[in-house]
């Protein structure tokens, strides 16, 4: 499966991917994601939705990485955080 994102996928760019993947869920959704630890059963409850509408993994690739950059730029504030 190929992924064709703008920016490309490199570690600098995860955080414009998290911020894009932000907007679009509140646009697509209304959904809000704030980088708060509920908001991670937010993106699960979002994937498992289009699971449900029978979207396949590779219909949603992008999105995908874009809510795992989200996910990965929450999961580094928290260990920043504790690391503090």
């Amino acid at each position: 499966m190929q992924v064709h994102l703008n920016p490309p996928l490199e570690p600098g760019n995860a955080p414009w991917h998290a911020a894009a993947i932000v907007a679009a869920a509140a646009d697509i959704s209304g959904a809000r994601l704030d980088y708060s630890p509920e908001s991670i059963a937010l993106v699960q409850d979002i994937v498992d939705g289009f699971r449900a509408e029978g979207v396949t993994s590779e219909d949603m690739a992008e999105s995908l990485v874009a809510f795992g950059c989200y996910v990965g730029e929450k999961m580094s504030t928290c260990a920043a955080v504790r690391h503090m």
